[in-house]
């Protein structure tokens, strides 16, 4: 019984004693607490451990930049409430407000501009930029699958479209010009920065002759000039001969137009130029007189221009001390302006002007003549091949070289001097006529000519003869004492001989 009763009373003892030390790791003794208050097992310590941070407030965003495609809408959210809104331009976008803080932006015009929005209290809730640009991405699309050969591109600064690239002629440039026209509007500038692959050039020539009417009407081509009621020039188109038909257009298939107004005009679009043959022909029996035969060359797209007379000195301002004169052409000026289109064909804009001095409606002020001058204008376009001509006829009337009688040195002028000095024209008896063929020319370089120059000499060594090659050098230099080509055989130096 002792036993047993020991024993219960130590299993107890042990018991308190877990309990005792189990309450002690629960709850913590007030010796431990005091000793080490934030002791690693310590609750105090594992809270102040989870607080969570505090982070300061975002700032609230005040300028944007946004980009608006012409006649499209987008829409805009801000972080504040709207009251008011101030458009710098509002030609260039439309704004609205869609609700306290949103707002939609129209572009109407291409342009920059800005928006201020402010709340209620008047403070600058946005400061908006606005760049208005054309659709570029449809654009340069659009270029690209209507012109697969050239390298275009636009984009748009400020309100202008800039296009750039590479086109393969003065055509091309043109249709993509106005096609970005389409996509700008008519109020916007377009600048043009394309360059053509490999400059391209027109020959122009002109030829100015006198030539008999007779021969004129029986070729079809009818020069009679008229003065209208009002006073306007008409020249009428070349149609028929006396016998009801053309021989020129029935034999070479020639093209005429509507009137031109200084006279009539018939030309060649295909190339083959059998007007030059005529003339020539004519030329041969002395039936037409050369007056002027000049070449002109001009870029495409580039003007050029002729002036078969010349110029006086009209008074522009006088005072006491001094006279002020400027320099009034007179005669015949012709304007060119070709443009290099699709396979080699070229649209050749012709303007005409004849100037001559009207001495019934000149003037005097304070004892100084002031001349007038009759000037009649007329512009065409005509499309042709390269090497096709164009004859205008019946530009400079009998009276017109009559009121020029008195001009100084007008009688040295080109081609109207001629016709002072014709009796043939006085009598209007002949008629001066313009022919103008065009050729598209294509500048060499300095090693283009080099190689023609060595294959000229290789085809002299082809087609060589010791006979023909030993008289031939014996004549040069008999000739020029000097250096022979190689082709010659012989090795001396040549060229124009210096005393």
């Amino acid at each position: 019984m002792k036993t047993i009763t020991h024993n219960i009373t130590a299993d107890m003892r042990a018991i308190i004693a877990c309990g005792a030390l189990l309450g002690s790791l629960l709850f913590g003794t007030p010796t431990l607490a005091a000793e080490n208050p934030c002791h690693a097992q310590n609750p105090c310590q594992k809270v102040a451990a989870i607080q969570p941070k505090t982070e300061a407030p975002k700032p609230k965003k005040v300028n944007y930049y946004e980009v608006v495609t012409l006649g499209k809408a987008k829409t805009l959210e801000l972080d504040g409430q709207i009251a008011d809104l101030v458009v710098a331009d509002p030609s260039v976008i439309e704004v609205g407000t869609l609700k306290n803080n949103k707002l939609y932006i129209v572009g109407s015009n291409l342009g920059d501009t800005n928006i201020l929005a402010f709340n209620n209290e008047g403070e600058t809730v946005a400061r908006i930029t606005v760049h208005v640009k054309i659709d570029e991405y449809t654009l340069n699309k659009t270029l690209k699958q209507l012109f697969p050969k050239d390298k275009v591109s636009a984009k748009t600064v400020g309100d202008d479209i800039i296009l750039t690239g590479k086109v393969e002629n003065a055509a091309a440039a043109a249709s993509i010009h106005n096609v970005a026209t389409r996509f700008a509007g008519e109020n916007n500038e377009i600048v043009n920065m394309m360059t053509v692959s490999g400059e391209q050039q027109v020959m122009i020539k002109v030829k100015v002759v006198e030539i008999r009417r007779s021969i004129l009407n029986e070729l079809g081509v009818d020069t009679d000039i008229g003065i209208g009621d009002g006073g306007d020039f008409d020249g009428r188109l070349l149609t028929n001969n006396e016998f009801g038909f053309n021989p020129l257009r029935q034999a070479f298939g020639l093209t005429t137009q509507e009137p031109f107004g200084l006279g009539q005009l018939i030309f060649d679009p295909d190339g083959f130029n059998p007007i030059s043959f005529m003339i020539n022909a004519l030329e041969q029996d002395a039936l037409v007189n050369t007056l002027a035969e000049p070449n002109l060359t001009a870029k495409s797209g580039e003007n050029a221009r002729f002036l078969a007379g010349g110029e006086i000195p009209v008074v522009a301002d006088r005072n006491d001390e001094r006279v002020t004169f400027d320099y009034r052409p007179y005669g015949v000026v012709l304007s060119f302006r070709p443009l290099v289109m699709d396979e080699g064909r070229i649209s050749l804009q012709i303007s005409t002007e004849v100037s001559e001095i009207s001495p019934d409606t000149s003037t005097v002020i304070a004892g100084v003549p002031f001349p007038s001058f009759d000037v009649r204008r007329a512009d065409t376009t005509v499309e042709m091949a390269s090497g096709g001509s164009i004859m205008i006829a019946g530009m400079v009337r009998s009276q017109t070289i009559n009121n020029l009688t008195g001009v100084p040195g007008a009688k040295s002028a080109p081609v109207i001097g001629e016709l002072m000095s014709s009796d043939s024209f006085q009598r209007e008896e002949s008629e001066l006529l313009v022919m103008i063929s065009a050729y598209l020319i294509k500048p060499n370089a300095a090693q283009d000519f080099a190689q023609k120059r060595k294959k000229k000499d290789q085809d002299h060594n082809k087609h060589d003869h010791p006979i023909l090659r030993h008289v031939v050098s014996n004549n040069l230099e008999k000739q020029f004492r000097s250096d022979l080509p190689s082709w010659t055989g012989h090795e001396k130096n040549y060229g124009y001989i210096l005393d």
